[in-house]
């Protein structure tokens, strides 16, 4: 079980450094969206992988006093990304204008500063 957990661990980070580097459509065409859009679903395959994976792997190597607040904790962290990258998401919206996320603030989401 944790050489899948691994395995899905390195589907989701792969992918997720390849959409940085991608070029833009303006360098790629129509190529560029259908790149990130596999990205995209390589990186949604290896979740539901990674999330079940992890619960088990916490369950299994623990012992029955701390089973539930390890089982907890994989919720919890899921959860938890949610509410940083919507904060992120928030404080962005709030402190930039439209023009200098287009611009320059997206930097703050992905790894190309020119799009």
């Amino acid at each position: 079980r944790k050489n899948a957990l691994v395995f899905s661990i390195v589907l989701i980070t792969v992918p997720s450094a390849l959409m940085g580097l991608l070029p833009t459509y303006k360098t790629w065409g129509f190529i560029a969206p259908i790149c990130l859009i596999l990205l995209r679903m390589v990186q949604g395959l290896s979740v539901g992988g990674q999330l079940a994976g992890s619960y088990v792997l916490s369950i299994e190597q623990s012992s029955a006093n701390n089973r539930g607040f390890r089982g907890s904790v994989c919720d919890a962290s899921s959860v938890g990304g949610f509410l940083l990258a919507s904060s992120v998401s928030t404080v962005v919206r709030y402190v930039f204008t439209e023009e200098q996320v287009d611009a320059w603030a997206n930097i703050i989401f992905h790894c190309q500063a020119n799009r």
